[in-house]
Formats: structure tokens, sequence, C-alpha cells
């Protein structure tokens, strides 16, 4: 298995999308998470998972470590909405994005990528 995949927008293992440009994978749990890590020094935008059928789910910003306190860290109830299919990453900072699945969603499906 290959653990490093370097051709922009092609996925490695484990659906974590690899270019120059960023790291983008998705954590999966009981519910769908999202994250996005920019070790780079600029800003850059994310493109959010779908689901398998290709419809947006209602996600939340539910970290953001480039936001001042309190605003860097929320429950998901207070969490703000993650409007879009894209998402802003700051530079060298960690955004997690989540969303309640509706009852017998395939979290599998879900696609990661990343973008400039």
């Amino acid at each position: 298995m290959k653990a490093w995949n370097d051709q922009p927008g092609t996925s490695a293992p484990l659906g974590a999308t690899v270019s120059a440009a960023g790291v983008n994978f998705s954590v999966f749990s009981k519910d769908a998470s999202h994250v996005m890590l920019n070790a780079y020094w600029e800003p850059l935008t994310f493109e959010i998972p779908l689901d398998e059928s290709g419809e947006s789910l209602s996600w939340r910003r539910c970290i953001d470590t480039a936001a001042a306190a309190p605003d860097d860290i929320h429950r998901f109830a207070a969490a703000p909405a993650a409007p879009g299919s894209r998402c802003l990453a700051q530079p060298r900072s960690l955004v997690l994005l989540a969303a309640r699945l509706p009852a017998g969603h395939d979290r599998a499906g879900a696609a990661c990528s990343t973008g400039r």
C-alpha cells in the first residue's frame, strides 16, 4: 500500500488527499467528521465532502485553530454552520467540521478533496 500520493486531487489511503498545497482527510466516527489541515503559509480553500449520493450534509465548524478564543472551539449544537461546498483554512491552522448523519447513511461514501 502506498502511504503518500503526490498527485494533486488524487486520494491517498484511508481517504486522505495530499498535495504540495496541503492535506485533507476525514475521520470516520458515529457522525461525520472532516478535518482540514493547512500547513501552508497562505490561506487554502478546501472542498467540503458530499454524501455518497452527492448531497450536501449540514456541516458545522466545531474547531478552527485560526479563530480567537472563545470562537476557536464549539460544541456541535453551538457551532456555526459551514455553508457552501468550500471552506477556507487560514495559514498553519486546523479546521474540524462535523455533521449528524441520517439513519442508514453510509459514512464510507463521503468524498475528500483539496484545492487551492
